[in-house]
This record gives structure tokens, C-alpha cells and sequence, in this order.
């Protein structure tokens, strides 16, 4: 069981929803307000949750946190491009947003304790935008890596194509196959979703938006 620390802002985690979490978690959920940087040290939680609207350092967060090897998410309010990009570029755990319902809040939680990165999908566009620039520079890719069939797929992915069967009537294949390519790019870049492909190929500019 991992401890989860929410360090919040004004209206992130009220009473009713930090229940919610703590009656559907397996976890301990503790709320720490954001001016007790001496609580926040002391603490060693499994994940910890920052409202980018507390007033607080998130590289202070992470330094402080990195020898406990505790993984870090943001939650964000309404998308706040340049905001975004930049904390997508400090490589976080886990990208939620603030308005997210609790549930979904649950699944993103559990998901980012199981290693998975999490970005919500409110909040990928603007990521996708911040690499518009590569339609001009040249793609690297591992050699290897993927097949040709695989990469077509990525490019869809990244391109926020998700559905299998209009990733199927696209490349003129069965759903079936466009499902059995998807396992084998997520096993080969080691992720477990489809905005985890996405995600990996833009970071890694594997891919021209």
C-alpha cells in the first residue's frame, strides 16, 4: 500500500472529494496545505499530487522527493498552454486535471502507482502543439524498434486518431490486426495505453504532428 500526498491549492481536494478518494483508494490520502514546506519534507508518500495553483516550487517538490523515490503528478486547472508544456517537459508522473471527476480521479491514481504515465485528455492537445515544429525537422527513429506497419499506427495515434476501426479503414486492415500491432507497440515501448504511445513518440520526436 503506498501513501498518497496531495499538496493543494484553493479549491483542489475539498472535504467531499478528498472522501471520495480515500473511501476508493487502497491508499492513505493526507491533504498538506502548500506553506508547510517542513511537513512536506517529512513526508514519504508513494505518489504525490500537486495543484499547480498551491504556491509552491515543483522543482523544490521533486528534489525533495527524488532520493524516496516517490513519483510526482500535477493537477491542473483549465489548460494553461505555455503552463503545460512547460510541466510536461519536467518528465512528471502523472498530468490530471483539477475539474476531472473523482472516479476518474481513482482510475488516473492507481494507474500512475502502477507505473503509467498519465496525462488527461483534456490536456494533450496543447502538448501536441508544442511539437508542431518538427513537420520541419528530421525524425530519428531507433532502427528496429517498430515495423513499418507499427509506425503507421503511431503516426496515427500521435495525430489523436484513437479509434481501431478508422485506424483500420485508413490502413485498409482488420480490426483485429490493428489490435494485435497496438499490443505489440505498447509491450515494445513498455506502456499501457494508447495516449502512452502518443506521448512517447512526440517526446522522443519519433513522429510529425
Amino acid at each position: 500500500m503506498s501513501d498518497i500526498a496531495i499538496i493543494k491549492g484553493k479549491e483542489l481536494y475539498k472535504s467531499k472529494y478528498l472522501r471520495v478518494l480515500q473511501n476508493n483508494l487502497k491508499h492513505t490520502v493526507k491533504a498538506v496545505n502548500a506553506n508547510n514546506p517542513d511537513l512536506i519534507r517529512s513526508l514519504n508518500p508513494g505518489l504525490i499530487i500537486v495543484d499547480i495553483e498551491a504556491d509552491i516550487d515543483l522543482t523544490f517538490i521533486k528534489e525533495a522527493f527524488r532520493d524516496k523515490n516517490s513519483k510526482v503528478a500535477v493537477s491542473c486547472p483549465e489548460v494553461y498552454d505555455e503552463q503545460l508544456v512547460r510541466l510536461f517537459r519536467m518528465d512528471l508522473q502523472g498530468y490530471l486535471l483539477n475539474k476531472m471527476k473523482p472516479m476518474e480521479a481513482v482510475d488516473a491514481i492507481e494507474w500512475i502507482l502502477n507505473g503509467i504515465i498519465y496525462v488527461h485528455p483534456h490536456l494533450v492537445k496543447p502538448l501536441f502543439m508544442d511539437f508542431m515544429d518538427m513537420n520541419q525537422s528530421t525524425i530519428a527513429r531507433p532502427k528496429r524498434l517498430l515495423t513499418k506497419r507499427e509506425w503507421q499506427i503511431v503516426e496515427l495515434l500521435a495525430t489523436g486518431e484513437q479509434s481501431n476501426p478508422k485506424i483500420a479503414d485508413i490502413l485498409q486492415l482488420s480490426e483485429k490486426t490493428v489490435k494485435n500491432h497496438l499490443a505489440s507497440i505498447m509491450c515494445k515501448l513498455n506502456v499501457d495505453s494508447r495516449t502512452g504511445v502518443a506521448v512517447t513518440a512526440i517526446r522522443n520526436r519519433w513522429v510529425r504532428i
